[in-house]
């Protein structure tokens, strides 16, 4: 079934004239450039009705859709299909985006549903399937703010399943296979992005887990920092150091987790990991692992 030509037939029957037959085949036969049948906008009708659950009226010939979460959830899956096939270069195409050879979220129909929970502070409740187990489960979850991270989509929220101290999780989105808006919560000021990111570069933590991390790293690996990371909202403190010419002392609060160590593999310049000793360990052991996956 072809989401683009259905899309224009539901938004067609959306607008409060609603829609006779002839303007669904007007518009059926405009998007694909070929003559509509009846019946084929009456198969169409019907997959909408059967399949996406949508309250499609007919008076005086003329047919109307209800806008309701049926209705939202497919404009949703239609959108993001479109978002997916503008950003993924497929064969002899020129790239508008550049994702490199990173897949997008393949499934990710649920956008819509997880921004108007987030605009509205609404608890969702999700069917989420794990990369980790590969099974699916119910999740109820409060919704905080929706990254791209490590070539995916990312929903950041908490689950209600756990302790009210217990860390953030990270949804992919292409894994959530199914959403509910629920009731209304209050958000936690702590939760809001701009506020998790000073102390969070991941969500392996919670505020227990905040170290000082003192780098040393060469002229071009701080002008890489500041180039990627934002000083002043992450409270980053830095000095020239007086007897290396070039090289900065940074200071950061930060819980040193593997994205952190993620941004340390990434610069090409000469740094030094000074403190503390806990993290020096961890980081050594995290490029050990490395190692050995290719000995």
């Amino acid at each position: 079934m072809d989401y683009f030509c259905l899309e224009r037939i539901v938004d067609a029957m959306r607008r409060a004239q609603g829609a006779n037959m002839e303007e669904l085949r007007y518009v059926a036969g405009k998007y694909s450039g070929k003559n509509v049948s009846r019946k084929s906008i009456e198969r169409y009708i019907k997959h909408l009705r059967e399949k996406h659950l949508m309250r499609i009226d007919v008076r005086r010939y003329r047919y109307y859709i209800e806008s309701d979460d049926n209705t939202n959830r497919f404009l949703a899956a239609t959108i993001n299909n479109q978002f997916a096939e503008m950003v993924q270069v497929k064969g002899m195409e020129v790239p508008v985006f550049e994702l490199g050879f990173f897949n997008l979220g393949q499934n990710v129909y649920h956008m819509i549903d997880v921004v108007s929970a987030l605009k509205q502070s609404r608890r969702l409740t999700i069917e989420y399937k794990s990369l980790l187990t590969n099974r699916k489960a119910t999740r109820k979850i409060e919704p905080m703010f929706i990254r791209w991270y490590a070539s995916q989509w990312y929903l950041f929220a908490r689950d209600t399943a756990y302790a009210d101290d217990k860390a953030p999780r990270a949804f992919r989105l292409d894994g959530i296979t199914d959403v509910r808006l629920d009731e209304n919560f209050v958000p936690r000021p702590e939760d809001a992005p701009g506020v998790f990111g000073r102390r969070f570069i991941g969500v392996s933590g919670h505020d227990a887990d905040a170290q000082e991390v003192v780098l040393h790293v060469e002229g071009p690996a701080f002008r890489w920092l500041q180039a990627t990371l934002n000083f002043d909202q992450l409270d980053l403190l830095h000095a020239p150091l007086p007897k290396k010419d070039g090289w900065h002392e940074i200071r950061w609060m930060v819980d040193p987790n593997y994205e952190l160590m993620e941004l340390l593999s990434r610069l090409i310049y000469k740094f030094k990991v000074v403190g503390p000793e806990s993290f020096k360990k961890e980081y050594k052991k995290r490029l050990t692992e490395l190692l050995d996956s290719v000995k």
